[in-house]
């Protein structure tokens, strides 16, 4: 049992880098129409959202559907990426709720990034898991999800039973481009807060959120920012160690 919890996938830092550039440069030279990047997006946005519906559940409340928005068409008109519908019981059910969003996906990158360090990622695969069981549960969009079930039980069973070394290879190249989006996401989520903060967005969770507490969104908007860039550091640090200190990088 334990073998198969720890099943030794490599820590490639030069992957984690040109993954994490090449999701910025789709992110600053693609529009929104392309399905692509609205792929890769939703990934980061689904941990989002889990957050919101997650953390209802856990305090009292109920969540009557999770969406993530793929069409451009949807998102133009929703003018979401994607969104939890959820009925909150009272104030700490509301601010559990709305602090949840921003800090799900940098907890999901250090989980993985510990994860991939210390050879427990079949462990993080069962989280990605339950996560999109969560999602299918409460969605009423069962075909996305769906779709991620499949391909993270195939994962899961390839990489435990070790049966093929190609699969293997994948595997690590994909595992570091699931990590790279959420490390690149993270770092664009902060400069969006920035943006949203600074056009005085009523909106968005930290404005939502000083509502709840009467705590200005100015003190949400610092706690987002550096919960993301606390996360970003203990990532790139040892990427920086390893250019500097040790033998370079390697593929």
């Amino acid at each position: 049992m334990s073998q198969l919890l720890t099943t030794p996938i490599t820590y490639q830092p030069l992957w984690l880098i040109l993954f994490t550039f090449i999701y910025f440069v789709l992110s600053y030279t693609l529009s929104s129409t392309n399905f692509l990047l609205r792929l890769m997006k939703s990934f980061p946005t689904l941990l989002h959202e889990f957050g919101h519906a997650f953390m209802c559940l856990l305090t009292g409340g109920n969540v009557k559907d999770i969406v993530i928005v793929l069409s451009h068409r949807e998102q133009i008109a929703t003018q979401r990426l994607g969104y939890a519908e959820t009925l909150m019981t009272g104030r700490f059910n509301q601010f559990a709720t709305m602090i949840a969003g921003y800090l799900f996906p940098p907890l999901y990158l250090l989980l993985g990034y510990h994860a991939l360090i210390h050879q427990f990622t079949t462990i993080y695969l069962v989280l990605l898991f339950l996560v999109f069981l969560f999602y299918f549960i409460k969605t009423s969009r069962k075909l996305f999800p769906g779709l991620l079930i499949v391909l993270t039980v195939a994962a899961i069973y390839f990489i435990t039973q070790h049966l093929n070394q190609n699969f293997s290879a994948i595997f690590i190249y994909g595992y570091h481009f699931l990590l790279s989006t959420l490390l690149a996401d993270t770092i664009l989520t902060s400069m969006m807060i920035i943006r949203v903060y600074l056009s005085r967005n009523q909106t968005w969770d930290g404005a939502l959120l000083k509502q709840v507490t009467k705590i200005p969104a100015f003190i949400y908007a610092l706690l987002f920012i550096i919960v993301n860039l606390y996360t970003c550091y203990i990532i790139i640090k040892p990427i920086i160690r390893t250019w500097f200190y040790d033998d370079g990088f390697y593929f």
